[in-house]
């Protein structure tokens, strides 16, 4: 699709012009990744393709204007990363990296610290169940990614 080569043409410009900080500010490398993925998954989903064509006037406007963004624009800009992400893992079952040990080392903290206080050894429990919470995270992370589910 001659759209979409557009799209990731004007990412890899933002990308070449932009500093470290503000690459990283924009999450230019993700939008990347979502884009090669909505662009292929567009020819079964109508989703993705109104997404893809979301997405071509805000990075021209965001070329245009050199990568800065006022307020609105950085709404405008998260709205639609968290809009793309929301779509390809409840749509298409695609999780970016890292979204399982963000989800168990937390609960693995908290079942630990519960643990610590009910048996008054807090500092070993919670060390533990981070522990294990990283475990079951790390596990889950490496079947999504044999799966290739990931974003």
């Amino acid at each position: 699709m001659k759209a979409t080569k557009d799209l990731r043409k004007n990412i890899s410009q933002l990308t070449s012009s932009l500093k470290e900080k503000d690459k990283v500010v924009l999450d230019l490398e993700l939008f990347e990744k979502m884009i090669i993925r909505l662009e292929f998954l567009s020819a079964r989903c109508q989703s993705c393709k109104g997404l893809l064509e979301e997405a071509q006037p805000h990075f021209r406007e965001l070329v245009a204007d050199s990568g800065k963004m006022d307020r609105a624009m950085r709404k405008r800009h998260e709205n639609l990363r968290e809009r793309m992400l929301k779509h390809l893992r409840k749509g298409h079952g695609l999780y970016r990296v890292g979204h399982f040990m963000g989800i168990y080392v937390p609960l693995g903290i908290a079942a630990g610290v519960t643990l610590g206080l009910m048996n008054n050894k807090f500092i070993y429990y919670s060390v533990a169940g981070a522990a294990v919470g990283y475990l079951i995270g790390l596990l889950v992370e490496n079947y999504i990614m044999k799966k290739r589910s990931r974003i």
